[in-house]
């Protein structure tokens, strides 16, 4: 039995186990690129404990599991922000178990804990919202923000209180004021001051007269289950009068004179930060449409500052509210195929085209290869030697024919009505010399010349879910290199282009194909005299047919990412005011029928009401007294309709 040495036993099993161990690496390195993840660090990690002074393993796993947990680790944050809280708990836990001492999931988890603890406080803030809570639910809002400025509910939610308030402070008529109730007005040729007494009495409305005011004005208004503020733009327009609202029981008359209205009119300023439309743009609207004169452009952050009345600010929100919208965005699914094919058939015998003679002795005193003429009169058989035939003799038997399909598969998001472009291949670069004047030489510069695929597009997309698309389709190519006499090289250039407009649906591919180019080559070396004959030529020539075919095929596919947003109609048809006074209320008297709540007035059979005492003093009328009830209905006058005066009646009693 044969001893073998206990060293070379150890280097034995050194090497067994090194190859078992370059074998279990290689098996996690293939785990990992499955996608097998865990598998494939679960071994990685036995290989490295197996083998712990392997600098390279060790390396391995280290930018491996950096890797891993990096994309665990976004994985998480992204659930995270999406409010997926337990997807995102359970990838944080599976990086601390791969790595104990990540800092980024340990942070996750804690973050996740604090976003629940967010999300209740937005919740309660939104049911004290709901409940009319506003201070409560602005208190929750607050602290859930000095924790975390970048919640974005709780700003929404914060912002969108504010701004309620705002509005309802900035609002002097509010739902509940006695200008909004319905009332009837007959009155034929009153005395003003007096149809103002009755209305203050009656709805409790305080009504202010400027000194310019004329109080021996008389009026005539019929109006029947009208809105008090209705009326009373009717009734001012009529006297060349109008009103400014100090709060919902107030109204301040004055005269409606330009000079007057610059004094008493009410300005604000409002900022509008626009997202999608160019402030220089919006100005232009604003200008043209509500006749706005202090407006201001800020062009770094799009802004746009107006200061006018209340009325116009109005009616320039909802114009911006119409233009202020994002622009439809397309993906443009291009496809170009250039199917190109070739067929060579070289059949024949190519025949040496020249021999070369030349002397079997070199004639050292004349020169090596050189003959005298004395030489030649000696000359025989042995004297020549016969070499350097180019070509040998070759017989050419080739025949192919191949098929080539180039593909580009370019993918193009694009705005409404803008370009995109796209270019695959080459710039050749072309010298170009200039002559200097007055002797001072030449000078060369160089300009690259685009060769190889352009295609450009520019998309419109339409309401109905449609899109027009100009395309310009380019392919050149470096036919030839041309060589001028100065030295300068310079390029024919072969191109095929196309340029045409469609109109395709959404998701609908069309092709455009047909740009063909075709080439055929014949050529033939022959013999003198043998090559023609008719069957034994063959021996004596060689034929060569090459024919080549290209075709390009564009095919689009447009897929809308984003359409217009058609704004509400509140936004898109309203009322503007007048010519003198943009964003003004509508002279309208709305009739509610029978929802009468107030009724006011009534002439005498003389045609009009006698003025109440102190009225020429120009103050605000005593504080309003409890509605009284309504005179009995009168009765129906000759060639009246009884039961329309009957229905006049029972209106009257649900009035009282």
């Amino acid at each position: 039995m044969r001893q073998w040495p206990l060293a070379g036993v150890g280097l034995i099993v050194l090497a067994l186990s090194g190859c078992a161990g370059q074998q279990a690496f290689s098996d996690s390195k293939q785990l990992l690129a499955q996608g097998r993840t865990d598998e494939g660090m679960a071994m990685l990690n036995k290989v490295v404990s197996e083998y712990p002074n392997n600098q390279e393993y060790r390396a391995y796993l280290v930018r491996q599991r950096e890797l891993i947990t990096d994309r665990m680790n976004r994985e998480a944050d992204s659930s995270r922000l999406n409010e997926q809280y337990e997807a995102a708990e359970q990838k944080y836990r599976e990086v601390l178990a791969m790595s104990p001492d990540n800092p980024r999931a340990q942070e996750g988890l804690r973050r996740i804990d604090t976003d629940r603890k967010h999300q209740q406080s937005i919740s309660s803030a939104e049911k004290a919202k709901q409940e009319g809570n506003l201070d409560k639910s602005k208190q929750l809002l607050r602290q859930t923000l000095s924790e975390n400025p970048r919640n974005a509910k709780a700003r929404k939610m914060l912002s969108d209180i504010n701004s309620a308030k705002h509005r309802a402070d900035m609002q002097t008529v509010g739902p509940d004021s006695p200008l909004n109730a319905l009332v009837t007005l007959e009155f034929q040729q009153a005395p003003l001051p007096a149809i103002f007494d009755v209305l203050s009495r009656s709805t409790g409305v305080n009504f202010v007269f400027d000194k310019d005011v004329k109080l021996d004005a008389r009026a005539t208004i019929m109006a029947k289950n009208t809105p008090l503020n209705e009326a009373l733009n009717v009734l001012l327009t009529g006297q060349q009068l109008t009103k400014r609202l100090l709060n919902d029981r107030s109204v301040l008359i004055y005269p409606a004179q330009p000079g007057r209205q610059r004094e008493l009119e009410e300005l604000r300023v409002k900022t509008f930060y626009l997202g999608n439309v160019d402030a220089k743009n919006a100005l232009g609207l604003i200008k043209t449409v509500v006749k706005t004169r202090d407006v201001y452009v800020d062009d770094k952050l799009n802004m746009l500052i107006m200061r006018d009345t209340p009325e116009a600010i109005a009616v320039a929100e909802k114009l911006l509210a119409s233009q202020d919208l994002a622009e439809p965005e397309v993906m443009l699914e291009v496809e170009v195929l250039e199917i190109s094919s070739a067929k060579l058939q070289d059949l024949g015998v190519s025949l040496p085209e020249k021999i070369n003679l030349y002397p079997a002795k070199a004639i050292v005193d004349v020169g090596q290869d050189l003959w005298t003429i004395g030489d030649l009169k000696n000359m025989s058989r042995d004297s020549l030697r016969v070499g350097n035939i180019s070509p040998a003799l070759i017989v050419n038997l080739k025949n192919t024919d191949g098929v080539t399909n180039t593909l580009a598969n370019p993918r193009i998001r694009v705005k409404n009505r803008d370009k995109a472009k796209i270019q695959i291949g080459d710039r050749v670069p072309v010298i170009t010399t200039i002559s200097l004047p007055n002797g001072g030489g030449t000078s060369e510069s160089v300009n690259y010349l685009d060769v190889g695929l352009k295609v450009e597009v520019e998309p419109v997309v339409h309401m109905n879910d449609e899109v027009s698309i100009k395309i310009g389709l380019e392919v050149s190519n470096i036919a030839d290199e041309v060589v001028s006499k100065q030295g300068l090289v310079t390029y024919k250039i072969g191109s095929r282009n196309a340029n045409t407009s469609l109109r395709l649906k959404d998701g609908e591919t069309q092709v455009l194909a047909g740009l063909i180019r075709q080439d055929e080559l014949q050529s033939a070396m022959r013999v003198p005299l043998l090559g023609k004959m008719p069957v034994l030529g063959r021996l004596f020539s060689s034929e060569k047919d090459q024919k080549s075919k290209s075709e390009l095929v564009l095919m689009i596919t447009p897929r809308i990412l984003r359409n217009l947003d058609v704004p509400d109609v509140s936004n898109t048809e309203f009322d503007s005011g007048t010519e003198a006074a943009v964003g003004s209320d509508a002279l309208r008297l709305s009739n509610r029928g029978s929802e009468v709540k107030v009724p006011v007035g009534g002439a005498d059979a003389g045609g009009g009401m006698a003025p109440p005492p102190d009225m020429g003093s120009q103050m605000p009328p005593p504080a309003p007294e409890p509605v009284q009830p309504a005179p009995p209905p009168a009765q129906p006058a000759p060639g009246t309709n009884e039961s329309a005066q009957q229905g006049a009646n029972k209106s009257h009693k649900r009035t009282q």
